[in-house]
């Protein structure tokens, strides 16, 4: 058994398998990306100290749903694979920062995972991912629920999704939402909220929105209703909303001295 701490074999041309691997429990940083390597991940890294997994841009085509993750880890990098399957549905033993799983074939769903308080940034885009989000999303520190969750299939609804405080970027679009907005974002720290083509078919006109908001792009949806009567304490400047079925009137809304564009 070895001591080994880090692997570093980055911008190689590596083509095997790393499955049936058994690293030392040392281990540290493992650093493969940009490779060729196939097949999935090791089904259990458990017993290692890993605190960096990057093989992004490699050709790994198996699932990460039944990795059991040591709880030291805290970034995993694994965009630009063909991986399927799912997320694991508990990552709250680790300590996970980072999870960038982005263009990969991805086709589970996400709601029912237990994401670790620590997390900050998810990068799930370009995938096909169904269903909807985590109802409560609220003790993660999500400075962006780096949704980047945009471009894939999510069809469940967010309006009882509760966000953390801490969230500034929610962007999901493209995919196959439906309902409407949570009725209170007041507490997050949005300031960008990227939902359009969709099929949001709520109303946003009670929703309460932060004062840090600068962007509201709901465009090529089916929402009704109007909008708030009262917009003046936001710090909006993109009000688009083009290509919905509101029927509400605006004359009597308050916007901000911000807005460029609505």
């Amino acid at each position: 058994m070895t001591k080994l701490e880090d692997i570093y074999l980055y911008n190689n041309q590596l083509n095997g398998t790393i499955e049936n691997t058994v690293f030392p429990e040392t281990l540290r940083l493992f650093y493969s990306w940009d490779n060729q390597l196939n097949g999935g991940l090791p089904q259990n890294l458990s017993m290692t100290k890993l605190e960096d997994i990057f093989l992004h841009n490699n050709r790994l085509n198996g699932t990460v749903e039944n990795t059991v993750f040591p709880v030291t880890l805290r970034r995993l990098h694994l965009y630009n694979n063909e991986l399927t399957g799912g997320l694991l549905q508990d990552l709250s033993t680790t300590k996970l920062e980072e999870i960038y799983l982005y263009s990969n074939r991805l086709n589970g769903t996400i709601e029912n995972t237990v994401f670790p308080e620590t997390l900050k940034y998810l990068e799930l885009w370009d995938n096909q991912l169904t269903g909807g989000l985590p109802q409560d999303l609220s003790m993660t520190n999500f400075s962006n629920i780096t949704s980047y969750l945009y471009s894939n299939r999510l069809n469940g609804t967010i309006e009882n999704t509760i966000f953390p405080e801490t969230l500034k970027y929610l962007y999901s679009w493209e995919n196959q939402l439906t309902g409407g907005l949570p009725q209170d974002l007041s507490m997050t720290k949005l300031e960008d909220v990227f939902l359009h083509n969709n099929r949001l078919n709520g109303t946003i006109e009670n929703t309460k929105f932060p004062e840090t908001l600068r962007r509201l792009h709901l465009y090529n949806n089916q929402l009704t209703g109007g909008l708030p009567p009262d917009l003046s304490m936001t710090t909006l400047e993109d009000i688009i909303l083009y290509n919905n079925r509101l029927n509400g009137t605006i004359e009597n809304t308050v916007f901000p001295v911000t807005l460029r564009f609505l």
